[in-house]
């Protein structure tokens, strides 16, 4: 159920980031959820060992049962409906903006959409890989036919340490991991970083380096509109346009809208932002829990479950 879940979200995440803000995944966060995510937690599932004895029941549910579908497909409604009031409650916020390089025919703009700079990425990023670990959780509850999930320390010890990251990422700005998460950091940070040793090490391992180069934020889209034309791609050659008077240098640090203090383009969330994005999270955890705990407590299905032997 968990796998079917995983299935169905994860294309719709990339279909409405594309869509709406023209971003893909970042490259590094892709890494992480092939196997943090994907590989890591399924394997520690498959630890939830069977009773040491029979239950006296034998099951006979089908896999494709009313019970199952309802169990798998209402998180996915839930996360659906999440995702659609996240993006409405986001676009209320007077610091955000939203910029598609697709809409405004920008040059290079294959550069900014594999970045994934947009505020929403890093928002739907985190709800998601919170959501999938806790919903692993979920699923992983003994109930009548396994051990509990407290005796499965692997499972838990590893989502802990999940949910602590995607924490840490949100709540952090312009540390070197964050910058490679492209979470909550600016072009000053990752210019920097070409002098840092641990991201010279791993910045051949990229595609798209994040040292010595630049974050892609939103504010991107009023120099393309102001310049048209004539717009340069901000980079490591051009110091992301950071001190250009040809640039509205306006648009980040204490005086612009979001009032952090990050520096050049970026993708900073300011702390009203960051406070969302784990509400929005908790929500969409608490909805899907609590309507999957109505499905098992009605015993929605057409047959009994279990069958006396």
């Amino acid at each position: 159920m968990w796998s079917a879940m995983v299935g169905a979200t994860y294309p719709i995440f990339k279909i409405v980031n594309v869509w709406t803000n023209g971003n893909m995944l970042a490259e590094t966060a892709g890494v992480y959820m092939e196997y943090a995510i994907e590989t890591a937690l399924p394997f520690f599932m498959a630890y939830a060992a069977a009773l040491p004895k029979l239950t006296g029941y034998r099951p006979t549910q089908r896999l494709l049962g009313l019970n199952v579908g309802l169990r798998t497909v209402l998180p996915v409604m839930v996360w659906i409906f999440c995702l659609l009031i996240t993006r409405m409650v986001l676009a209320a916020f007077p610091w955000f903006e939203q910029f598609n390089a697709r809409d405004m025919h920008m040059k290079r703009r294959d550069q900014y959409t594999v970045r994934s700079d947009a505020y929403q990425m890093e928002i739907d990023v985190f709800r998601m890989f919170c959501f999938y670990t806790v919903m692993s959780l979920w699923y992983s509850r003994g109930e009548s036919v396994r051990q509990p999930l407290r005796k499965n320390w692997l499972l838990i010890s590893w989502a802990a340490c999940t949910i602590a990251f995607m924490f840490f990422l949100i709540l952090q700005q312009n540390t070197t991991i964050g910058c490679f998460f492209r979470f909550n950091c600016d072009s000053q940070t990752t210019l920097g970083l070409k002098n840092d040793p641990g991201a010279t090490f791993f910045g051949p391992s990229l595609n798209f380096p994040v040292a010595g180069e630049c974050v892609y934020g939103p504010q991107i889209g009023h120099w393309v509109e102001k310049n048209g034309q004539s717009y340069t791609f901000p980079d490591g050659t051009n110091n992301c346009h950071i001190g250009d008077a040809s640039y509205d240098q306006s648009l980040w640090g204490p005086n612009s809208k979001t009032g952090t203090s990050c520096v050049g383009p970026n993708n900073c969330l300011p702390w009203d932002g960051k406070v969302f994005a784990i509400v929005s999270m908790v929500a969409t955890c608490a909805i899907a829990i609590g309507g999957a705990l109505a499905i098992a407590s009605v015993r929605l299905r057409w047959k009994r479950q279990f069958h006396r032997l």
